[in-house]
């Protein structure tokens, strides 16, 4: 079912809410928990579960070349990893401004989630050819959201994370303390989906929160079939 607000199917929005929220809480988790768990490869998993609810298997490289951009969100993300040390000790003071970045990261990577979601729902794209990994294919579906995204004001979208991510300090930090378990985990797999479940009470306040006051979907929609129109 489709949500009149997002736009998306209820199953595309609970897996783009569920990696945007693992993403954004990434600068606050140490690096030696974070591991290879980085933004990246959660949007590549992100990316990876929706193509599959179109039976679209992604190969590796397949996935690198839907995820490649010029974005500074990964070096934002790992900026923010990096002031964990500074931000541990006084973490009481500093979470509300480490909210800044994780809501910048999860913003990001919502828009890239919604856009594919969107892109494959409506079938603004071959299915076909990118379910034999096309590189062309791969390359355009790529680019139409690179383009769509940077034509888009993100506030609006910030405004829906900011008051889903607004909790409490200590809740946020017991959050990011089960999360940092576990992603003690050897698999990559393993790390990302403990890690989302223990995020699954922020993931259910964002999908609500998007319901609810998200209003950028068309805009967003206009964007992308603009994109895909100049090719």
């Amino acid at each position: 079912m489709e949500s009149e607000k997002t736009n998306i199917s209820d199953e595309a929005l609970r897996t783009v809410a569920s990696h945007c929220v693992v993403a954004g809480l990434c600068p606050l988790i140490p690096i030696p928990f974070v591991d290879d768990l980085i933004v990246d490869r959660i949007q590549r998993r992100m990316n990876a579960a929706l193509c599959k609810a179109h039976e679209i298997e992604l190969l590796p490289l397949s996935a690198k070349l839907l995820s490649e951009s010029e974005s500074d969100l990964l070096n934002g993300a790992l900026k923010g990893m990096l002031m964990w040390p500074i931000k541990k000790l006084l973490r009481k003071i500093l979470i509300v401004f480490a909210l800044k970045n994780c809501v910048d990261v999860a913003t990001e990577v919502f828009h890239e989630g919604w856009l594919m979601a969107r892109a494959l729902e409506e079938g603004y794209v071959n299915l076909d050819e990118l379910r034999r990994n096309k590189p062309s294919a791969l390359r355009a579906l790529r680019g139409a959201i690179v383009m769509a995204r940077e034509e888009i004001d993100p506030d609006l979208t910030r405004q829906v994370m900011r008051s889903a991510f607004d909790m409490s300090g200590e809740v946020l930090s017991d959050m990011v303390a089960a999360m940092r378990k576990a992603m003690t985990r050897a698999d990559e797999g393993d790390k990302l989906e403990a890690a989302a479940a223990e995020a699954a009470p922020l993931t259910a306040r964002l999908e609500k929160a998007l319901k609810e006051q998200w209003s950028s979907g068309e805009a967003l929609d206009g964007a992308l079939k603009d994109a895909i129109a100049r090719g």
